[in-house]
């Protein structure tokens, strides 16, 4: 929580911004919350089921915003996007139709439903959130988002071994292979330089960091990659390092 509100700080001033996603506490749905909260230019800050803390709502008061989605949470007062009886791929859908009817995106991120999945929830919330691309969790989600409604995804880039094992099922689907989860960082930085995007930011994740805050860092505004990467010698280098910002977890 304290993370999310220091990377919001460090991010957006006084009266920056009227809108921002709330969201669990849950490296998957973090994940998620991460391309909705780019497509309306807000951050991410952590709540809980059915209230506010205190420490989030100053940030929210800060900042000006105006405007709050909530991802899976029962909130007065808020723009709900699904709520707290639903699972985790099914809030993915729903945040899925949210980020494609706000940037007219046709491709998507995949990545398992799983706790095996946590460790890659930072840098794929973070790649997602740069190219403003929804994040669907677990195969049943990535075909769906891919077969139905008006902004289906022409291609999804499935990351991780469980995502990459149900290619097959997901129509458009593009494995992005690493040859561990760590490597995953690397992996996608090389695809965000490929296409040509560029980041003032970078968050760097040491290996075993707490999956909730390694989550966290997906909404820094840049990519997220695995320590022991240096900030001017970044895998794809994304971005000029003298241009960069850089969030570290401890390790």
């Amino acid at each position: 929580m304290a993370a999310a509100v220091a990377i919001s700080q460090a991010r957006f001033g006084p009266g920056a911004c009227r809108a921002a996603v709330l969201a669990p506490a849950d490296p998957l749905l973090l994940a998620v919350a991460a391309p909705m909260a780019a497509v309306i230019g807000g951050p991410v800050l952590i709540a809980a089921p059915n209230c506010i803390p205190t420490s989030t709502r100053a940030e929210l008061e800060r900042i000006g915003a105006t405007r709050l989605v909530a991802l899976g949470l029962d909130l007065p007062g808020t723009e709900k996007v699904g709520t707290s009886q639903d699972d985790s791929p099914t809030l993915s859908i729903v945040a899925a139709i949210f980020v494609r009817a706000a940037a007219g995106t046709v491709r998507a991120f995949a990545i398992g439903a799983t706790e095996q999945s946590h460790r890659l929830a930072g840098p794929v919330g973070a790649a997602a959130a740069l190219r403003k691309f929804p994040v669907m969790l677990g195969p049943d989600a990535a075909r769906q988002g891919a077969m139905e409604g008006e902004r289906r995804a022409a291609v999804t880039y499935l990351v991780g071994r469980d995502a990459i094992a149900a290619a097959a099922q997901v129509p458009g689907g593009f494995p992005l292979p690493a040859p561990t989860d760590d490597d995953v960082a690397a992996r996608l930085a090389q695809l965000l330089k490929a296409d040509g995007v560029k980041a003032t930011s970078v968050g760097i994740a040491p290996p075993g960091a707490d999956p909730v805050l390694a989550a966290v860092l997906g909404s820094c505004g840049g990519p997220v990659l695995t320590a022991p990467a240096s900030p001017t010698a970044l895998p794809g280098d994304p971005a000029a390092p003298s241009a960069q910002r850089v969030f570290t977890l401890p390790a």
